[in-house]
């Protein structure tokens, strides 16, 4: 098992969620920048983890809004 890793059912993984940009929780964020979630995904019958993205958060216009929605 990895680091920060988080076991799912039927032997399904996933590693540690991101928000980027890296300082997304500070006030120094931009919100000219895309924004984005990831994580890999395991699943045993796979060699090689899938890098999952989750987009749209771009929809939010202010600092605020934008941090709110990257909390997990």
């Amino acid at each position: 098992m990895l680091q920060n890793e988080t076991q799912l059912p039927n032997g399904l993984s996933i590693g540690s969620i991101t928000v980027t940009p890296k300082n997304w929780q500070t006030k120094l964020a931009k919100i000219n920048t895309n924004w984005f979630i990831s994580y890999r995904f395991y699943d045993p019958s796979h060699a090689k983890p899938k890098q999952v993205m989750i987009k749209g958060m771009n929809y939010f216009k202010t600092l605020l809004e934008r941090q709110t929605a990257g909390c997990y």
